[in-house]
């Protein structure tokens, strides 16, 4: 979309701000009438050396188009990678759990890795071992995972989140939570 690009032209294809084809008038007729109703003439496209203009409110337009870029850059889920070592602490490995099923929860299918260093890989059983944990201690976060791969220096699968996660929660747990949780009375004492 150009605005004011159809200098050399003498006629237009116009379109009003409602949308209705008011067929081809004369370029200076043509932004008499947006300037009059207080918008923009923009250039749609080019038939036949015949510009197609549309009346609109070209900041409005161009604001509405980066917003909707904007949110479906935002809602397209992103693969999130979480790395273990094999001497990972007990308690780091829980938190580490944690951001996946919170990662899960919001609809990112999430990349488990579990690196091996040094004499590690000599045992490369450990680590699947250690993989297979994890996914029992992440089971009911995930609809199914890709097959363990095993490459020279470690193990990795790719966990896909359920299909009917919406606001963070299941379909499963937003019902129970509706059915069984009563209400809250604010306040303290009684």
């Amino acid at each position: 979309m150009n605005k004011d690009s159809f200098r050399f032209t003498s006629e237009v294809t116009l379109i009003d701000s409602d949308g209705h084809n008011q067929g081809r008038i004369k370029v200076q007729e043509a932004q008499r009438i947006a300037f009059d109703s207080g918008l923009d003439l923009i250039e749609v496209s080019k038939i036949d050396g015949i510009s197609v203009c549309r009346i609109m409110d070209y900041g409005k337009w161009k604001y509405e188009r980066n917003k909707k870029r904007k949110h479906q850059k935002s809602s397209n889920p992103t693969t999130k990678e979480m790395k273990f070592g094999m001497r990972i602490e007990k308690h780091d490995q829980q938190t580490k759990i944690d951001h996946i099923s919170h990662f899960l929860e919001k609809g990112h299918p999430v990349r488990m890795v579990v690196e091996m260093r040094g004499r590690e890989r000599a045992y490369p059983r450990l680590a699947m071992d250690k993989m297979d944990g994890m996914i029992a201690e992440l089971r009911g976060s995930f609809k199914d995972f890709d097959d363990i791969r095993k490459t020279k220096g470690n193990v990795s699968t790719l966990l896909h989140p359920n299909k009917d996660t919406r606001n963070g929660q299941n379909n499963t747990e937003r019902s129970s939570k509706e059915k069984t949780t009563p209400p809250q009375k604010s306040g303290t004492g009684g």
